[in-house]
């Protein structure tokens, strides 16, 4: 982890207030802005308010600290680097390059976004912590009352704003949003005026009454392990009693009663319990009939996803490749539309460490798990050592919960590199950075170029948002006619011409419209960099059909027809070949 020394001027924070204010109205409208391509990964608005804003944020943190920049090199910042070093190795080597790409400038602005919140003082973190967990009750509330049938979205906002903008779309979206507050919640209501603990620990329970009644159970068991893992802390620490322990064991005991108690019927077909009875099931044997009582397939996922890591140990199939590789995999599971995006599971294993394996290769795993298993290694350190008093070490374990809670969930579901989750995993990432900047020896220290610093900086945020932008400019381009479709798939191509989305738009509507020399070389490029997805080996096939390469494209057919066995579409379409 980077290590920026500096020092306070008297002990006041050398912050604007418009500086501080500036983002605190990012973080609001992040949250509040919800974009129509969930649960599609690059979830083009969101990404693009996070990680432009993260740009911004980072450059003005590092024009102030520029004349005491430095990197001390410690197992944190050590593992760190040669995880980027392997994401951007994988990348150049993988087929989606672009993307890959695209996901390392975001790790980086990710990282410097969390570098630059440890700037902040404690009352700049409580006064974040306030609104945003204002804002995960008023989502615990909506979706109570969506759940109930009353859609607030209609009721309230519709009128004002574009309907496909609303700020709470799927309940699971916000699961993991909702628990990371919990820790916020308790820790806030940690004060001696009695209204203000019974407020935010009031807020900690409604929050935790929205989260169950959404199902959002990957979210559930990460806020439980946190739980579990925070009580041994606290009793082990002494900042506890038995008594008190026993009494907050009881009280969660209680509260998990009333809430099941109160429990409408949610959104998910099938309940946690039943889950967990087909997954003992398993034990009996990894045969098809019992893999297929699990809804999703995930245990077949997962299987498919090592047989990716087995067939690429060391560096992976590429960063960000998961989606374009897996049809080949789990061809049983396969979704033809991929470009329709209609599966979050298609685009992630729901396993971030499977998914790394696959990616990144057993080398990029390795430094990922090094990575946070240091992290949580020094944040003990420090939690052991006298210098922490009672305050620092309830903040050093609220941000140590929260960053569990984040982690373990996204071992259970698609969420790591969704927008919510990065803001919160930099907020609690900031508070660690900041309690261990002075209590982590080193050796090694590396002054830093700020010049360098900036272009790198400038350039990732430009980079990442021309992506963001695409995405949008092919969203703008569905549902039109004439000219519209041909306008906004170029824009696209234009700004992103090596993403997938981009170059799949704007061949399709260089073909539609007639444009054979453009989309000849668009739909070469897409078989070229793209040969596993079913879809880009359909319309490749009837593009081929067009030039009257018939036995292209009864090969890409058949190949299409076995990585999505029930693409109806090309099975139509193969039956009218010779």
């Amino acid at each position: 982890m980077s290590d920026f020394k500096f020092e306070k001027v008297g002990g006041v924070s050398i912050h604007q207030p418009s500086y501080f204010f500036s983002i605190l109205v990012w973080w609001l409208l992040l949250i509040w802005t919800y974009s129509f391509s969930w649960p599609q990964v690059p979830d083009d608005w969101k990404n693009l308010i996070l990680y432009s804003g993260a740009g911004v944020i980072f450059f003005i943190q590092l024009y102030q600290k520029k004349r005491s920049l430095s990197f001390l090199i410690n197992p944190i910042s050590f593992c760190l680097i040669f995880y980027f070093i392997t994401c951007f190795l994988s990348s150049l080597r993988g087929l989606a390059t672009y993307e890959g790409m695209i996901e390392v400038s975001r790790i980086f602005l990710w990282i410097g976004l969390a570098w630059s919140l440890s700037f902040l003082e404690k009352k700049e973190w409580l006064l974040i912590a306030r609104f945003s967990t204002l804002s995960a009750a008023l989502a615990a509330l909506i979706n109570v009352f969506q759940l109930r049938g009353i859609q607030t979205w209609d009721l309230f906002l519709k009128p004002f704003f574009n309907a496909n903008f609303p700020p709470i779309g799927h309940i699971s979206y916000f699961g993991a949003f909702m628990a990371a507050h919990i820790p916020l919640s308790i820790l806030l209501g940690v004060s001696k005026k009695k209204s203000q603990k019974i407020f935010w620990w009031g807020m900690a329970v409604f929050i935790f009454w929205g989260l169950w009644i959404s199902g959002t159970r990957s979210a559930i068991v990460g806020l439980g392990s946190a739980f579990i893992v925070s009580l041994c802390l606290l009793k082990r620490l002494k900042l506890l009693s038995w008594k008190k322990f026993v009494v907050v064991i009881l009280g969660t005991l209680s509260l998990l009663i009333i809430i099941r108690w109160l429990q409408p019927h949610n959104l998910r077909g099938d309940s946690t319990s039943e889950r967990i009875s087909l997954m003992k099931k398993i034990q009996d044997g990894f045969n098809e009939e019992n893999m297929n009582k699990l809804s999703s397939s995930r245990w077949s996922g997962y299987i498919s996803t090592i047989y990716m890591i087995r067939d690429r140990p060391l560096l992976g199939w590429g960063t960000s490749s998961f989606r374009f590789i897996y049809p080949e995999y789990d061809k049983k599971n396969s979704f033809p539309g991929l470009t329709n995006l209609v599966s979050s599971w298609y685009m992630h294993p729901h396993n971030e460490i499977v998914n790394q394996g696959a990616e990144n290769g057993l080398m990029g795993l390795t430094f990922f798990l090094g990575f946070w298993g240091s992290l949580f290694f020094y944040c003990w350190k420090y939690l052991k050592s006298i210098s922490a008093d009672f305050e620092n070490k309830t903040w050093m374990i609220c941000a140590m919960s929260g960053v569990m809670i984040l982690w373990v969930t996204c071992q259970f579901d698609t969420n790591y590199t969704f927008p919510l989750t990065r803001l919160m995993m930099a907020f609690y990432l900031g508070i660690v950075i900041n309690f261990l900047r002075n209590t982590i020896s080193s050796s090694i220290k590396i002054k830093m170029n700020p010049l360098f610093l900036y272009i790198i900086v400038f350039a990732t945020t430009l980079f990442q948002a021309a992506y963001d932008y695409s995405l949008y400019a092919v969203q703008q381009s569905k549902g039109r006619v004439g000219d519209d479709v041909l306008f906004w798939s170029r824009r696209a191509f234009v700004t992103a011409p090596f993403a997938f989305e981009s170059l799949y738009t704007f061949a399709m509507a260089e073909r539609d419209f007639g444009n054979r020399e453009y989309a000849e070389k668009a739909m070469d490029s897409l078989a070229e960099h793209f040969p596993q997805v079913p879809m880009v080996l359909f319309e490749v096939a009837r593009f081929r059909l067009s030039q009257g390469r018939a036995w292209e494209a009864k090969t890409m057919l058949q190949q299409a027809i076995s990585n999505a066995p029930n693409f109806e579409a090309a099975q139509n379409l193969l039956k009218t070949l010779p």
